[in-house]
């Protein structure tokens, strides 16, 4: 699943991708939040590349995906909404392994893809490859690829909508226990500098088992949901002005209650705001990768949000505020 982020766009946006003839293209969308309708912008030419855009950058200039061993990049024109693939994609610093995660940072000037090998719970190896960003030519610099110092079988990744970071859950088992340890993997980035920072504790053990993570789409919440016998709901509250968790709220699910699935958080909606002059929808610009989405809506467990299951692959987008 991909991680909300926030994005320089000047109106709310829609990227749909559909494939003919095994050619990939994606068609953009102004969204009218107030009436709930979509009105077409642009539909791309066919991608040069098998490959299609799961992220944007902070400024709103470019899209990327993952592609081969490393990322596509795509331009991205907020006044027609036209999207073209650059002719020298993809770009790649590292061979081989599987990308699985694409986070932009709030500067603009890098974007971090996370790669993972050796599907093991005790053994698993992540990457975090890094790119900057040449607006100029425009193209993607490699700048290098490092081992992430944690092991374990990768069970949920999240970016950080605020661009401040990324958070991995993995599951861990070096001692050969009857459970795998629920391992939570923080990378941070310099909000001056856009650089990453690894996890100085090198992660932290937060159970038994772990099923499932998500950062709500305003990026004030991170959830996740771990246990074997009986299941446990954490929310850290994440810092505003930097990818920090704190003040850990754990809500046990009981047994059987194993959280099995990812999930997307979202404040619930006053019916009464639709008609005032601040109740455009505070989600933006999205990506979507499948043109229907099931939703099933449990009880809300928390006075102030609720929780939804989520079985399609979205990127939520909207206008940064100045």
């Amino acid at each position: 699943m991909i991680a909300a982020a926030r994005a320089q766009t000047t109106q709310p946006v829609l990227f749909a991708v559909s494939t003919v003839n095994h050619q990939y293209s994606a068609s953009t969308f102004l969204r009218d939040d107030i009436a709930g309708t979509l009105t077409l912008l642009d539909t791309s030419a066919p991608f040069k590349n098998p490959c299609t855009p799961q992220a944007i950058d902070a400024k709103g200039r470019f899209l990327f995906g993952v592609c081969g061993d490393g990322l596509s990049l795509y331009t991205f024109d907020a006044a027609s909404g036209t999207v073209a693939e650059i002719v020298a994609s993809p770009f790649n610093a590292s061979t081989g392994n599987t990308g699985t995660l694409i986070v932009a940072e709030s500067t603009g000037q890098y974007i971090y893809l996370i790669k993972s090998a050796t599907p093991n719970q005790a053994a698993q190896t992540l990457y975090l490859d890094t790119f900057q960003i040449d607006a100029t030519t425009p193209a993607l610099i490699p700048l290098n690829s490092q081992t992430l110092p944690v092991a374990g079988a990768l069970v949920a990744s999240a970016g950080d909508p605020n661009l401040h970071g990324m958070a991995l859950l993995l599951n861990q088992n070096t001692t050969g226990a009857s459970y795998p340890s629920a391992i939570l993997y923080t990378i941070t980035f310099d909000p001056g500098i856009g650089a990453a920072n690894l996890d100085p504790a090198g992660g932290q053990r937060i159970g038994d088992t772990a099923r499932s993570m998500t950062i709500s789409p305003t990026g004030n919440f991170l959830a996740i949901g771990f246990g074997q016998s009986s299941g446990t709901l954490n929310v850290y509250q994440i810092g505003s002005g930097a990818f920090t968790l704190s003040n850990p709220v754990s809500y046990p699910l009981g047994a059987p209650g194993s959280p099995q699935q990812i999930l997307r958080w979202h404040r619930r909606r006053q019916p009464a705001a639709r008609a005032g002059p601040h109740s455009q929808s505070r989600y933006g610009p999205e990506f979507s990768r499948h043109h229907s989405a099931r939703h099933a809506e449990p009880r809300p467990i928390h006075p102030r949000h609720q929780f939804r299951l989520s079985h399609s692959a979205i990127l939520h987008r909207r206008p940064q505020r100045t």
